[in-house]
């Protein structure tokens, strides 16, 4: 009777302890399901930084090419990149919540039904929230990331413009070949970057400035020519075309006085007659007979 009456007492004490351990193995599992959710929101929120700030810089980095292209590439190219960075800013210049909330249990009586259930619930409240500030931050990650594609799509008919430009002033360039070659070597990195899936701003800056060198240049070089052509004393290049054939002149010579075109000053008559006389370049002069 003894041992029946220990052994029931030990069954009713077990039944009256289940429903609070059973709640305590339900509340362990929700908080291991918030913590993965929390590492989940953790790794959406860094993505979600980490392309924002890619967007804004590539935005206000493309401001400052934009404005010294115009009158170099086509003006639609630019005006559609100049949209799409707009656009890169108004979404990602104001950015979201990500702070995720802190969760931390609080002392209950785990033996206590009633505690365990609001412990419980209290989980549930994180995870929702955490859960909704996934949510966000993906939707707002996706919008940067919509945006700066189509920024990324702009920039590649920018730099497909500016590279036709290119290609025609290095075969129209009259610079040395130092010039033209940094030009030629500006358009192969911009299209090594833009191959690699990369905005190619950086690039673009430096094709453009490439250009900007080797427009110097020619007008430095098609400056000089022009002088050459004027007769410039400072590289007189030329002969006068009033040298007779039979005498060249030296470029460092200054150039021929033309012949004087006057009629030339008879002389004095000779007391004794003369029938004629001529001047120097042949020409016969008759002299009037002298009275006796």
């Amino acid at each position: 009777m003894a041992l029946v009456a220990v052994g029931w007492v030990a069954f009713v004490e077990r039944a009256a302890t289940n429903p609070a351990h059973n709640a305590m193995v339900t509340l362990q599992e929700r908080e291991a399901q918030l913590q993965m959710t929390t590492s989940q929101a953790e790794s959406a929120s860094a993505l979600y930084e980490s392309m924002r700030g890619q967007a804004l810089e590539s935005a206000q980095a493309a401001a400052d090419v934009l404005v010294s292209l115009p009158g170099t590439v086509d003006s639609g190219a630019i005006a559609d990149a100049q949209a799409a960075r707009d656009l890169v800013l108004q979404v990602a210049s104001e950015p979201i919540r990500t702070t995720i909330p802190d969760y931390s249990r609080a002392a209950i009586e785990e033996n206590s039904v009633e505690e365990v259930a609001r412990a419980i619930d209290g989980v549930r409240r994180k995870q929702n929230a955490v859960t909704d500030l996934i949510v966000d931050v993906r939707d707002a990650r996706s919008d940067i990331s919509t945006a700066y594609s189509v920024l990324t799509a702009a920039l590649g008919r920018v730099a497909e413009s500016l590279g036709a430009v290119a290609t025609t002033r290095v075969e129209e360039s009259v610079a040395s070949a130092p010039f033209r070659d940094a030009v030629s070597a500006a358009m192969t990195r911009l299209r090594d970057a833009r191959a690699a899936g990369r905005d190619g701003i950086p690039e673009i800056r430096d094709l453009a400035a490439a250009l900007a060198e080797l427009s110097v240049e020619d007008d430095r070089v098609l400056l000089d020519r022009e002088k050459t052509i004027d007769g410039s004393p400072v590289t007189p290049r030329y002969t006068s075309p009033r040298a007779t054939p039979e005498q060249s002149t030296p470029t460092t010579d200054p150039p021929a006085q033309p012949e004087s075109t006057s009629p030339p000053q008879t002389p004095e008559p000779d007391p004794s007659p003369s029938s004629d006389t001529s001047d120097p370049g042949g020409v016969e002069i008759q002299l009037p007979a002298l009275n006796s």
